[in-house]
């Protein structure tokens, strides 16, 4: 019989228990970033990093993407995947651990995304489309700016692949 999966709030507390992944996460909260960037910032060898950003990774905390570099190969950089929020109560007769997590609401933001913008191309209204795209670019997170577009995007080129069939 296999171990039972531990919960999130006990791996979120497992892994801020860690000083080098709280700074880690500290630091990607402000921007996506590549490894020699953050030995620069940190002044920690590549091995500890790469070692703690394979740890958030594979659970789901941080995840990577390669994105092309003016000198020499693409980079690969980290960035958090979605907000969480850990509330921890410890007092006499008291004791609550909390954990909140955005992911369901980033999902929800796209789905209604994708709602407007089908809504826009039934109206042949394809410019406010893009435009409604290009403000989103200019608002929130590049990061994940950049993949609702190309998910908005994609579902464009879709409807626009089927109109023409």
């Amino acid at each position: 019989m296999s171990a039972p999966e531990p919960e999130p709030i006990e791996e979120l507390l497992d892994l801020l228990g860690n000083k080098t992944r709280r700074r880690i996460l500290e630091f990607l909260s402000k921007e996506p970033l590549y490894i020699t960037k953050m030995i620069d910032m940190m002044n920690v060898k590549a091995q500890a990093i790469m070692r703690h950003l394979r740890k958030l990774e594979q659970r789901g905390f941080v995840r990577s993407y390669e994105r092309a570099s003016l000198r020499g190969p693409p980079r690969k950089y980290y960035t958090i995947t979605h907000a969480m929020s850990a509330n921890v109560i410890i007092g006499p007769n008291t004791f609550s651990l909390k954990l909140t997590s955005d992911a369901t609401g980033e999902k929800k933001r796209m789905a209604l995304l994708q709602k407007h913008v089908a809504s826009k191309l039934e109206s042949n209204d394809r410019i406010k489309a893009f435009q409604l795209i290009l403000g989103l670019l200019s608002r929130e997170k590049p990061t994940k700016e950049i993949e609702t577009a190309v998910s908005v995007l994609e579902s464009l080129k879709k409807s626009l692949t089927e109109e023409i069939k």
